[in-house]
């Protein structure tokens, strides 16, 4: 029992005769963008938008960066996936590898 061949986009069951369970939120794939409205004083804005010229990005995509590095940097996304394992069914390590991936 398990898989014979793991890349993290393509993984093959060794026996299909058994069904195999995963828990793997799909949304990352193809997000929904959607737009916010934020109020950030005119002086943080200045040094925002500098920031992202200098790394040749968006403010957008600058807000985002910044967003997922201080959740990486606060364990939060740790956490969740903490819970989710204690809920679920034993998994193989293939497909505990792939929930322990970034988000």
């Amino acid at each position: 029992m398990g898989f014979t061949s793991f890349n993290p986009t393509y993984a093959v069951a060794d026996d299909l005769t058994k069904p195999y369970l995963a828990d793997i939120d799909f949304a990352f794939i193809a997000p929904k963008t959607l737009r916010v409205n934020i109020t950030v004083p005119e002086y943080k804005l200045v040094r925002i938008d500098r920031a992202a010229k200098a790394k040749g990005i968006s403010r957008s995509a600058f807000f985002v960066d910044s967003a997922e590095q201080h959740i990486k940097n606060m364990g939060i996304a740790n956490t969740v996936r903490k819970r989710q394992k204690k809920s679920m069914l034993p998994q193989s390590a293939v497909v505990n590898a792939i929930l322990s991936g970034p988000l």
